[in-house]
């Protein structure tokens, strides 16, 4: 009887780890060609214009909305920090700052609905983009080259050429970017235009 019990536990154990590799490979499977991202992007987010872009896949309606953008005045909008810093940034009319999370702030059209990825942050703030300072001023661990220099606004390329960033230097603690890694040329324009007149 003993034996018995042994060796139904050993048959139900491989069944059971039977089962969950098949259900793994499948979710792969379906993962890779379904495109299964836990968070997905809403165009309200930041990235909201990449989204966009890549669902319509239309340059024209991007370029469209870029002459829209550059025809709007630009006005000074005041972000007041949790410690009292009033940082003054100039936006296209109908742009806001939304928060992002913690110190950190993207830009969004409220006329369009659509989020940005310019992320305004505060460097002294633990988290993602704390060393923008740091790359910023060249004493960052991974070596960045400063390929730029265009309006105040720096283009950094990592020494092993995989990462592109644009960083706009505001206050002593404040600085924008905009990662445009693997950004159509478009987007880049847009990126580049609202960088230059913050």
């Amino acid at each position: 009887m003993k034996k018995l019990k042994y060796l139904l536990l050993i048959f139900t154990s491989i069944l059971l780890l039977n089962s969950c590799y098949t259900l793994g490979t499948i979710g792969a499977y379906y993962c890779a060609n379904y495109d299964c991202n836990l968070k997905k992007t809403k165009i309200g987010d930041p990235g909201g214009l990449e989204k966009i872009f890549t669902e319509k896949n239309s340059s024209q309606e991007i370029k469209n909305y870029f002459e829209a953008i550059k025809k709007r005045e630009l006005e000074k909008y005041q972000l007041k920090t949790r410690i009292g810093e009033n940082v003054i940034v100039n936006l296209p009319k109908s742009f806001i700052l939304k928060k992002y999370f913690g110190e950190t702030y993207y830009l969004y059209d409220e006329e369009r609905k659509i989020g940005f990825y310019v992320i305004i942050t505060d460097v002294r703030t633990k988290g993602h983009f704390q060393n923008l300072r740091e790359i910023f001023e060249g004493t960052y661990y991974m070596k960045y080259k400063n390929l730029t220099n265009d309006k105040e606004v720096h283009t950094f390329i990592s020494e092993d050429e995989k990462s592109i960033i644009k960083i706009k230097k505001i206050t002593q603690n404040y600085y924008a970017t905009v990662d445009e890694t693997d950004l159509s040329k478009e987007i880049k324009d847009i990126y580049k235009y609202l960088l230059e007149n913050l």
